[in-house]
């Protein structure tokens, strides 16, 4: 494809990793990000976007959105933005929002965050899980903008989650967290599926 910016990495014998730009598509083949002994990997997964497109992450809280974003913002030289970030960096804590404002008021400033983007051109935006249930979300990322849904196994999610205040709807005991993923990625899942380009 014409003008289309991608990369491809090389594994050396020393274990380690390559990458290099060029033109076509983003291709990667059991590219290991970290993440100890649930680690993200992503096998044969090709992408790929026009110069100035954007390309948003979505899918569950432990996907990975925010450390693959990362990576491919370093590897296109794009600038990286993650929504849940913005917003504590703007308000505070994601907890004591949903503490003291609900849930409601918190999906109110996602969607503030979602037009401020959707104003620019050749972004990497990293989302946060709930974000794609509003539906003109959905419809501002795709903007000028590729959609890109991270699929993870229940079993995998809940080895990257731990307890933490930047989660606040996964906040309990294992047991618990385990119970309210399951039931998030039954209502979520289909809208992830829905509004992705790739997954």
């Amino acid at each position: 494809r014409t003008g289309v910016w991608a990369w491809k990495h090389y594994h050396r014998a020393d274990g380690s990793t390559t990458y290099r730009r060029l033109e076509g598509e983003v291709v990667f083949d059991d590219v290991d990000f970290g993440y100890d002994d649930a680690k993200i990997i992503l096998h044969n997964v090709s992408l790929y976007a026009r110069p100035g497109q954007k390309i948003a992450f979505v899918g569950a809280t432990g996907a990975g959105k925010t450390t693959i974003g990362v990576k491919i913002a370093e590897l296109t030289g794009r600038r990286w933005y993650d929504t849940d970030q913005m917003i504590v960096d703007r308000y505070g804590n994601i907890s004591d929002i949903f503490e003291y404002y609900g849930e409601e008021y918190f999906r109110r400033l996602e969607s503030d965050i979602v037009k401020e983007l959707a104003k620019e051109d050749n972004l990497i935006i990293s989302t946060g899980g709930g974000l794609v249930l509003k539906r003109e979300n959905n419809e501002l990322l795709q903007v000028n903008g590729k959609i890109v849904f991270l699929r993870a196994a229940l079993e995998t999610l809940i080895k990257r989650l731990k307890v933490s205040d930047d989660r606040p709807l996964l906040q309990a005991d294992s047991g618990v967290i385990a119970d309210r993923l399951s039931v998030l990625l039954k209502e979520r899942m289909p809208v992830y599926e829905h509004v992705a380009d790739f997954i």
